[in-house]
C-alpha cells in the first residue's frame, strides 16, 4: 500500500532526511491546500461572502485528508488539485459548496509550495546551524594541530587541521548567509486569479477592497505576498533558492571529496591520530559515511574539478612510473587497434578509433583541449 505521509523517489531513502520527506508528501501538500482553502473561505467570511457555520464546517474537516479517494476522482478528471478540491468538498456538507470562490489552482498551489519551501529552508538551516557548531568545536580543538597542506597532491608548506576545517566553514558561512537571505525574500503569488489582475476577486468583493482582501490574507498564512504576479509566482524565485541550495551542495561536496584524499597517504595517519572521524559526528558522520556529499555534486565546475584530479593523477603516474605508465598505453592503444580492425572487416567506419592510436601526449593534449 503507498505511504502518502513520505515524499517517494529513487532518490528518498539515500539522501532526504525523514523530516524533510515528511514536508514533501502527498498528505502534507494536501493539508497545506486544505488550509489554505479554509483561510480563504475565512476571510472571504469577513468580506459577507460565506456564513461563519460554513467555515467552521470547512475547518472541522481540513485535517482529514483521504488521498485514495482524491485519486479516484483524479482519474476522472485528470486535475490532482480538482480531484482534492472535490473530495474536500464532499466531506463538507455546509461549507464545501463555497470552497475556491474565485481561485485558481495556482492561488493555491503556488502559495503552498511558498510555504513547503519555507518549512524546508528552515530545516536546512537548523541543521546547517548544528554543522557550523560542529565545526567551530573542531577548529578549535585542532587549531594548532600541525599538518603538511599539499598543492597539485604534493606536499607543499606546513599548516594545521584547523585551518584546512576552517576553509570549509568559511564556505559554509557563506551558504548559511545565502539561504538565509532567500527564505527572508521568499514570497508567495498571493490571491491574484487566472491571470494576476485579481478580476475574479473584484467581482465578488470590489476591486476597491482587494488590496485589504490580500493583506488580510498575507497576515493569515504568515506569508508576504509579491505585488505583481501572472497565473504563477516569479519563477525567478525558485531560481534564487535552487542557487544558494547548490552553493550549499558544492561546499560539501568539497568537503567530502577532500576528506577522501585525508584518509590517503601521509595525511590518513595524521587524520588517524586527530580522530576526525570520531569528531564528525551524528548527523555529519553519517553523510560522510555514506558518501551524501557526492549526491549534491550536480555542480558543472564541480564534474570540472573532478575532471582535472584525474588527469593530474595521470600525469603523476607518468612521472613517478613512466615505464609502468608506457607500459598500460600501449596496452590500451593495441586493444583499440584491434577493435579498430574488427569494425573495419565488418564494414563500419571506426569513428573514434584514430583517438586511441595516437601516443599519450597526444590524447593527454586532446582531452585538455576538451
Amino acid at each position: 500500500m503507498p505511504d502518502y505521509e513520505t515524499y517517494l523517489s529513487p532518490f528518498s531513502w539515500r539522501y532526504a532526511s525523514l523530516g524533510m520527506r515528511r514536508l514533501w508528501s502527498e498528505t502534507n501538500k494536501r493539508r497545506l491546500w486544505r488550509s489554505i482553502w479554509v483561510e480563504l473561505a475565512e476571510v472571504q467570511a469577513e468580506f459577507g461572502l460565506l456564513h461563519v457555520d460554513q467555515v467552521a464546517d470547512l475547518r472541522a474537516h481540513a485535517e482529514q485528508v483521504d488521498i485514495n479517494r482524491a485519486l479516484e476522482i483524479e482519474a476522472e478528471i485528470q486535475h490532482d488539485l480538482m480531484a482534492e478540491l472535490k473530495a474536500f468538498a464532499e466531506q463538507c456538507p455546509l461549507g464545501g459548496g463555497a470552497l475556491h470562490l474565485g481561485a485558481t489552482s495556482t492561488d493555491i498551489e503556488d502559495n503552498a509550495d511558498a510555504l513547503r519551501v519555507r518549512q524546508s529552508l528552515d530545516l536546512i538551516l537548523e541543521n546547517l546551524r548544528s554543522l557550523l557548531l560542529l565545526f567551530a568545536e573542531r577548529i578549535e580543538a585542532w587549531v594548532e594541530t600541525p599538518l603538511i597542506a599539499f598543492t597539485h597532491l604534493q606536499p607543499a608548506e606546513p599548516s594545521t587541521l584547523g585551518y584546512r576545517l576552517a576553509q570549509y566553514a568559511q564556505d559554509l558561512l557563506s551558504d548559511w548567509d545565502d539561504l538565509r537571505r532567500a527564505r527572508r525574500h521568499l514570497r508567495g503569488k498571493g490571491f491574484k486569479g487566472a491571470v494576476g489582475s485579481g478580476a475574479s476577486y473584484a467581482e465578488l468583493i470590489g476591486a476597491q477592497n482587494l488590496a485589504e482582501f490580500e493583506t488580510r490574507l498575507s497576515t493569515r498564512l504568515s506569508l508576504p505576498f509579491f505585488p505583481v504576479t501572472t497565473q504563477t509566482y516569479p519563477r525567478k524565485q525558485d531560481y534564487q533558492v535552487i542557487s544558494a541550495l547548490a552553493g550549499l551542495g558544492a561546499t560539501l561536496h568539497k568537503f567530502a571529496f577532500d576528506l577522501r584524499l585525508l584518509q590517503s597517504g601521509e595525511y590518513a595517519r595524521q587524520v588517524e591520530v586527530c580522530h576526525l572521524r570520531a569528531g564528525a559526528r551524528g548527523g555529519l558522520r553519517r553523510v560522510l559515511q555514506r558518501g551524501h556529499g557526492f549526491g549534491l555534486r550536480g555542480v558543472p565546475f564541480q564534474r570540472a574539478a573532478e575532471r582535472d584530479l584525474r588527469r593530474a593523477c595521470e600525469r603523476l603516474a607518468q612521472q613517478i612510473a613512466p615505464a609502468q605508465y608506457a607500459d598500460q598505453q600501449c596496452g590500451v592503444a593495441g586493444a583499440a587497434r584491434h577493435h579498430a580492425q574488427g569494425v573495419e572487416a565488418l564494414g563500419e567506419k571506426p569513428e573514434h578509433a584514430h583517438l586511441a592510436l595516437r601516443q599519450p601526449a597526444d590524447r593527454e593534449a586532446t582531452r585538455m583541449q576538451h
